[in-house]
């Protein structure tokens, strides 16, 4: 998959590994570290989370994969280095969403991620078939943060599974339901994850 490339080190460190790959019938090249952790993501996302803003000065998407984007299976919990690249077709790239979905499923991802980012740039975090997080440049304003939620909903509505659950180890008060106070408001807890953390992800099981 190529050699090392002085320019990848500067974000991905000297394990840094060139890989050429094709996006719409040109080829490209980029850089991925691979991690070797026994808890899958326990190094990779806190990696690319201390760096992604300085990647993105760059011009440089900087995020957690796997090798099928590059056509090898065997290949998982990367973090990848595209310079030049625009975020928002890291979705195409990873085929997000089309775990158990039909295989075009993340033509629907992108359409909604693109509606998102024209009002809200973003930087992607994590992405592959099954799944995406993300992380904004400025926190949305509350009501930004409920139309985004509606967005991610129509394309990832099992996602609300164990917002809550985020929402709390993040420190803040879970919202309730107001007719029954006993069960969490998850939906307003997507939201409450949006403006108040400045990020979201989208999921499939």
């Amino acid at each position: 998959m190529g050699s090392k490339r002085p320019d990848a080190m500067s974000l991905l460190g000297d394990k840094a590994v060139a890989v050429e790959y094709a996006f719409h019938g040109h080829k490209r090249r980029g850089w991925y570290r691979l991690f070797q952790s026994e808890v899958t993501w326990s190094e990779s996302i806190p990696f690319v989370s201390e760096r992604w803003r300085e990647a993105a000065q760059r011009k440089t998407r900087l995020f957690v994969g796997n090798g099928a984007m590059f056509g090898d299976d065997e290949i998982c919990d990367i973090a990848v280095a595209l310079p030049g690249f625009p975020s928002i077709d890291i979705v195409e790239l990873a085929r997000t969403g089309t775990h158990n979905n039909p295989s075009d499923n993340w033509r629907q991802v992108k359409a909604a991620m693109k509606e998102i980012m024209e009002e809200c740039p973003f930087e992607i975090l994590f992405a592959d078939q099954a799944g995406l997080h993300a992380v904004f440049h400025t926190k949305p304003t509350r009501k930004q943060a409920k139309a985004f939620s509606d967005v991610i909903l129509t394309v990832s509505p099992d996602v609300l599974d164990g917002v809550h659950e985020e929402v709390e180890q993040a420190g803040h008060v879970v919202p309730r339901m107001k007719d029954m106070p006993d069960f969490p408001d998850d939906e307003m807890a997507m939201v409450l994850l949006i403006s108040e953390l400045g990020r979201f992800r989208l999921w499939w099981d």
